[in-house]
């Protein structure tokens, strides 16, 4: 018999093969085929899919950069053999041994810290490694910057050194992430220089809350409180132990990261103010050790005990070597200059500032600049001043064509800055002081509104002009307008007064601007909504590409060179609202300023709900104030809680036009308190105090008496018009709504209580003035402020009053406090007290409180409370 006749063939499919006669299947290709058998006549099919060949790998290569620095960012690639391997899975992973890195799934590499790191990649399971050596980024700086007649110079460079610098008075307490933060953004702006604070004195609640130290007692440096008090800290968030950090070695960290971006710091030595000890701790150093003196804060400058310890603080630093670079202080060129202090002031400033220069460049033979850092009066100034190469004795080269005619005088109002008591005039003649400084904050200063920006404009002019007489470079070293949320704020255009300034300061040859505060993140619970170091005071700038920042950044291009001006259009700026606001005026002024450069303003209109036109006045009437328009709205003819949307637009005769942007003007409407939120002030799970420091006033330690219900703080004021101690009270829990809303508007009511033995033995005891406020977080949203003061002639005169006399008030008074719960009324247990209760319509950003005592025009050395 004979078996079945059998036959097969291939139909390709996507993919191909070949078949034998005797039914070999050898595949070509990868895909589908359908397999065709043929048995006695009757044929089968089957469709198969041909995979790719399984190739083995055998080795795995991990390619990384010859060179990788901290910070840089690399993809990292690798290569299988044999070269058609296949594998299913591959894993990237790092591992941290002496330096560290980030590596994210894909193999994108975060180098962060200078080291060793493991780079290991696993295919199917199998592990591959390969070290990685990351370097510390080298340092840029090189050559020291020196002055010479009138100007900046680096190294042998012939062309002058000018720079876009900021100030940052934290970075000598700060974590390392904080720190490379607020450089790398700098760098970032284009800033060559940062000052920053380089002390830390005494041993206060200040360096408490920052968990850091300096000079804790004179001539003592490098011993921790924890050895020399025995005192043990602890985290305000965590409960954990925090050893408190030498401010020197975050110097040494922040000097290294500076240098690695090209950037020069300067380093103040003192303060002028209690914050961070400053010339108050050494006065109060010497007190304690002479019983029965009474050195202040101006015998800084005279008193020769106090003076021989700031000397010993100066060789300390700058004899030290940075244990980061191996780098003596005094021969690093990365430190710009040595700042005296932080705005000494007083008459004596400039005999001093002359002997303490001197000590520095000749005894300790520091290899950088010196200044004294003060704030610029220019109350000793000649009253009229003609400044040329013929007047300036030869100090203005003949070939320059430089002339001002100088008058000590501001415009719209001396204020601050022509006559305070440093007599800069003399400053400026010392020979061992390398350059000249001026700071200027018109929001401090009361300067209106209306002419803050051009009296700023003349301040700058006026110092660079006498520093040229004197052949000094000259810095404007700090400067800030307020953002217009804070309280105290002015209402000043930003934007508008930092560009007149920065080119006014530019265009007369200054030689730096340092506008203040440059900040970054923040890594700990006190940061604000966004992670940002908080905006306490109302001038930070942050590197966040919106339109400070982005002005800031042209003039960094402009003063490092890089561009020979800033190119300008024709612009308008709305003066008057700055934001969307509520007003209870019947009037409101809408006030704007055109700055045309080439056009010719045609007309200049107000829109009113995008349709409404007025046409806006020019008012032309004052020379300091150029292209000036408003129009007054009539708020009586919306309804109370309703908005007037505005913008103003500018014609110019090409037929151009620029416009503001929108802005909201909302009637007042009055609101009814609904609900009360109450606090149980003795409840361990509602309070939680931290202190924010203090301002003119020492804050020796801060007490929650759960007995009482109190929170009683152990302070020292100043006989200055404003000492204040800021207490966060996080009384509520932390959702994502922020505070607990209520209805319409919201209420804090506390009372002070300050000791009646105490104060009544104050020299002018009744002039003393409480001046209690709050403040909310995030953004220190000051309220209340100057809306609650009191003095104690009034406080006495109410108490004194029969109980049933209807002028008495209840807010005030004296109050007996059983202290030690005996009840027994003794003379120290009796208190001034004043309740002060402060209505606000909150919002869900703001989650926590800051309750602030301030006391002016006494000193005060005990104890107050403030029950919630």
């Amino acid at each position: 018999m004979h078996g079945p006749t059998k036959s097969g063939s291939i139909i390709d499919g996507t993919g191909s093969a070949t078949i034998s006669a005797t039914g070999v299947l050898t595949p070509t290709t990868e895909g589908t085929i359908t397999v065709v058998a043929i048995a006695d006549g009757v044929p089968a099919e089957k469709q198969v899919l041909i995979l790719p060949a399984i190739i083995p790998v055998e080795d795995v290569t991990i390619t990384i950069p010859d060179e990788v620095f901290e910070f840089d960012e690399h993809q990292l690639a690798f290569a299988v053999a044999p070269i058609d391997a296949t594998y299913q899975t591959i894993e990237w992973t790092v591992f941290n041994e002496t330096g560290s890195a980030a590596l994210s799934p894909g193999g994108y590499l975060t180098a962060i810290k200078p080291g060793s790191v493991i780079i290991r990649l696993t295919v199917d399971d199998v592990p591959y490694e390969q070290e990685l050596i990351i370097e510390h980024l080298p340092n840029l700086v090189t050559d020291f910057v020196y002055s010479e007649n009138g100007s900046f110079y680096e190294g042998e460079s012939e062309e002058e050194f000018r720079f876009l610098g900021t100030n940052n008075y934290n970075l000598h307490y700060k974590s390392d992430a904080m720190i490379d933060d607020v450089i790398k953004q700098a760098s970032d702006m284009g800033i060559k220089v940062i000052r920053m604070w380089s002390f830390f004195d005494g041993w206060e609640d200040e360096g408490r809350a920052n968990y850091a130290y300096g000079q804790i007692a004179p001539g003592i440096y490098d011993v921790s409180p924890v050895d020399y008090f025995g005192e043990i800290l602890y985290d305000r968030n965590t409960g954990e132990r925090k050893d408190p950090v030498n401010i020197l070695d975050r110097v040494d960290y922040t000097i290294r990261r500076a240098g690695q971006y090209g950037i020069r710091v300067v380093l103040v030595m003192t303060n002028y103010y209690p914050e961070f000890g400053g010339m108050n701790m050494y006065a109060n150093w010497y007190n304690t050790l002479n019983p029965g003196e009474n050195a202040t804060r101006h015998s800084f400058y005279t008193n020769e005990t106090i003076k021989g310890w700031y000397k010993d603080w100066l060789e300390h630093v700058t004899s030290r070597v940075n244990a980061l670079t191996g780098v003596p202080y005094k021969d690093d060129p990365t430190i710009f200059a040595w700042e005296l202090a932080n705005e000494p002031d007083g008459s004596n400033v400039h005999h001093w500032a002359a002997e303490m220069s001197t000590y520095l460049k000749n005894d300790l033979g520091v290899s950088q600049m010196v200044a004294v850092g003060a704030q610029g009066s220019l109350g000793n100034a000649p009253q009229t001043l003609l400044i040329n190469k013929d007047t300036a004795d030869g100090r203005i080269a003949d070939d320059d064509a430089f002339e001002y005619e100088f008058t000590r005088s501001g415009i719209g109002g001396n204020h601050y800055g022509y006559g305070t008591s440093v007599n800069h005039w003399e400053l400026l003649q010392i020979d061992t002081i390398d350059y000249s400084t001026a700071h200027l904050y018109p929001d401090h200063w009361g300067i209106p509104n209306t002419y803050a920006t051009e009296y700023g404009e003349k301040f700058i002019k006026d110092h660079v002009a006498l520093a040229k007489y004197w052949a000094k470079p000259f810095v404007l070293e700090e400067y800030g307008i307020m953002r217009s949320t804070m309280s105290e704020s002015k209402k000043i255009h930003r934007d508008l007064t930092y560009d007149v300034w920065n080119k006014a300061l530019y265009d007369m040859g200054g030689a730096g601007s340092m506008f203040w505060i440059l900040t970054g993140i923040e890594d700990s619970p006190d940061s604000d909504a966004d992670g940002n170091y908080p905006d306490f005071d109302g001038f930070r700038v942050l590197n966040d590409g919106g339109s400070t920042a982005l002005l800031f950044k042209e003039y960094g291009r402009l003063f490092n060179n890089e561009i020979d001006q800033i190119e300008r259009e024709a612009r308008i700026y709305m003066l008057n609202p700055l934001t969307s606001l509520i007003t209870k005026n019947n009037q409101f002024k809408v006030e704007v300023k055109v700055i045309p450069e080439d056009k010719t303003i045609d007309r200049v209109e107000l829109y009113v709900h995008n349709d409404s036109k007025h046409e806006m006045t020019y008012r032309p009437n004052d020379p300091y104030r150029d292209g000036i328009y408003d129009h007054t709205l009539d708020m009586t003819e919306i309804e109370p809680g309703s908005d007037y949307t505005i913008k103003a637009v500018v014609h110019f005769t090409d037929g151009s036009q620029v416009e503001t942007i929108p802005r909201n003007i909302r009637r007042y409407v009055y609101l009814e308190l609904d609900t009360l939120y109450t606090l149980d002030f003795n409840s361990e799970q509602q309070v939680n105090f931290q202190t924010f420091g203090s301002y003119e006033a020492t804050l020796n330690s801060i007490r929650h008496d759960q007995e009482l219900e109190m929170l009683e703080l152990d302070v020292e004021n100043l006989n200055v018009n404003w000492s204040e101690h800021k207490v966060k009270l996080i009384a509520f829990p932390q959702t994502e709504g922020g505070l607990p809303m209520v209805p319409n508007t919201f209420r804090l009511s506390y009372t002070t209580y300050y000791n009646k033995e105490i104060v009544d033995a104050l020299p002018n005891s009744g002039s003393a003035v409480l001046k209690n406020y709050i403040a909310l977080e995030p953004g220190w949203v000051k309220t209340g402020i100057d809306m609650n003061n009191i003095t104690i002639s009034q406080i006495r005169t109410n108490a004194e009053k029969e109980d049933d006399d209807p002028t008495k008030r209840d807010d005030c008074g004296v109050r007996w406090i059983d202290l030690d719960q005996d009840g027994i009324e003794t003379e120290n247990e009796l208190f001034y007290f004043h309740v002060l209760t402060v209505e606000f319509v909150p919002n869900d950003s703001l989650n926590a409180i800051a309750i602030n005592p301030a006391m002016g025009k006494s000193s005060y050395e005990e104890s107050c409370a403030s029950a919630v």
